[in-house]
């Protein structure tokens, strides 16, 4: 992996709420009406507010591939989330009932079944705890 430095400084984080807006007009003007969970994550992006990086930082130039994450899964014998609760998704809880077969099975080994993944696509479906574990490995990997 390609690592980048950041150093310290401060940012904005988060979408103002005409920022937030335009993008609810964006995807109305689609056809896109968001889902209950889409609201719930746009309402998450508020509200805007200053971060301060306090020291330096190395962070990846590219998203994590599908193949750097099956090297780690293979050398650290891991499991991802999805895969221990068979939720077949991001989450670190089983899916309930209402869950169709199709989200079931989605896991980063198969994060979508509309479009084909090569090694060189980025990860998806891993949850917080994956990304941290991977990551952990990852440090070690580079030492």
């Amino acid at each position: 992996m390609t690592l980048v430095l950041i150093p310290p400084g401060e940012f904005l984080m988060g979408s103002t709420p005409e920022d937030i807006a335009v993008a609810l007009k964006m995807a109305q003007d689609d056809g896109l009406p968001p889902t209950a969970g889409e609201l719930a994550r746009l309402k998450e992006e508020g509200p805007q507010h200053k971060v301060a990086i306090t020291r330096p930082l190395l962070m990846g130039s590219t998203e994590v591939t599908i193949g750097q994450f099956k090297k780690f899964v293979e050398a650290a014998k891991y499991v991802t989330e999805a895969e221990q609760y068979g939720s077949g998704d991001s989450t670190s809880t089983k899916m309930d009932d209402t869950a169709t077969a199709d989200q079931k099975k989605r896991n980063w080994r198969a994060p979508n079944q509309n479009y084909a993944v090569t090694d060189n696509s980025p990860v998806a479906q891993v949850t917080w705890n994956d990304a941290v574990q991977f990551c952990n490995w990852s440090r070690n990997e580079r030492s």
